[in-house]
């Protein structure tokens, strides 16, 4: 795991490293579902036209919040937010090389 920020905004939703250089961002429009462990701090974003992104955090309440709440202020839609006891969401997200490797598929 490697320690970042996390920023949520009206447009998007932030990764960024400890020095504040942006690692990935994500358009809030894009967010299609998050996935939430009962058991652990981990939540998973669902981003199905890039792939998924896991974060670690003890205030995961508060960031799916104010990412649902984002994404319902940009165009009225509210995502859907599971919940799944796992300690590891691991097997729910769509990876990058998972996400690169389906893209070349024939």
């Amino acid at each position: 795991s490697q320690e970042r920020v996390f920023v949520v905004t009206s447009a998007g939703v932030y990764n960024l490293s400890k020095s504040r250089k942006v690692k990935r961002r994500i358009d809030v429009l894009n967010v299609q579902a998050i996935t939430v462990s009962t058991v652990s701090d981990e939540f998973a974003i669902h981003v199905p036209l890039e792939y998924d992104y896991r974060f670690t955090s003890s205030r995961k309440s508060e960031a799916v919040d104010c990412i649902v709440t984002a994404r319902f202020n940009a165009n009225g839609v509210t995502i859907p937010v599971s919940y799944l006891a796992s300690v590891s969401l691991k097997e729910v997200v769509v990876t990058k090389d998972k996400a690169a490797a389906a893209a070349t598929a024939p």
